[in-house]
């Protein structure tokens, strides 16, 4: 089995919050017991290389007009792959991954995430002279939301979608959906449309195979109107294929 692993931090490159920790944690554990695990991440400008090999290009594609290279790398001492997804708008820009000096969102969220995650299916696809293709992608937050969107049409990879914090939304308005180059038909109440919005964490739970979060306990309280933040309708429609798994515990 070939598992993608869609993180936009990881522990000890990155980190922010409990998104890195797992990240980190996670794919590692699954490599020691012999998965095919490869994590895909953001190339910041203030990754921490002094934990990882050198960096190779295994490649450059346009997307929506931009150019995008993939590095391909590992950890030190470790031989759990990793890729780096990597343009100006993440590579050229010191700080926090999210938030600006004055500690609102960067104005270009949308337009940096949407990229990463065609990137990440690009990969996926055979792109940036890979042939390795995985059986399933494992995304992770708003962050990589559109990728199980970009993918609807595909029965596989099958596509695994984890809420680590369901404030985080990644909820932005019409014209940013026009402006990332979506398909119309993913405008509609069922898919990415909220409330007059788009929202990449409705993405990623409406069109992945399987939706998992930090624990069966949050796993129910986000089921309701006081945790579900306008999602709780779209989360009980997953049904069975919402599961909550208690982090560290297989």
């Amino acid at each position: 089995m070939k598992v993608l692993f869609a993180t936009s931090e990881m522990y000890p490159l990155i980190k922010t919050g409990g998104l890195a920790d797992v990240s980190g944690a996670l794919p590692q554990a699954l490599s020691n017991l012999g998965v095919d695990i490869k994590v895909i991440l953001p190339n910041y400008a203030d990754l921490k290389n002094e934990h990882i090999d050198t960096k190779l290009s295994i490649g450059l594609v346009e997307i929506l007009g931009q150019n995008v290279e993939i590095f391909k790398t590992r950890l030190i001492n470790s031989k759990l792959e990793i890729y780096l997804v990597d343009h100006p708008t993440f590579s050229a820009r010191k700080g926090n991954p999210y938030m600006g000096p004055d500690k609102n969102p960067w104005h270009d969220n949308p337009d940096r995430f949407g990229l990463f995650c065609r990137a990440v299916v690009a990969l996926s696809a055979g792109g940036f002279n890979e042939d390795w293709r995985p059986d399933i992608i494992h995304n992770n937050d708003w962050q990589t939301g559109l990728i199980p969107a970009l993918l609807s049409e595909s029965e596989l990879p099958k596509k695994i979608f984890t809420i680590h914090n369901l404030a985080y939304q990644g909820v932005f308005d019409r014209p940013t959906f026009e402006r990332l180059g979506l398909p119309w038909t993913l405008w509609r109440e069922d898919a990415l449309e909220y409330w007059g919005n788009m929202s990449f964490m409705k993405s990623g739970i409406v069109f992945s195979d399987t939706v998992t979060t930090v624990s069966p306990t949050y796993a129910e309280e986000i089921k309701t109107k006081e945790y579900g933040y306008g999602l709780d309708g779209v989360l009980k429609n997953k049904g069975k294929n919402l599961k909550g798994i208690l982090n560290g515990i297989g």
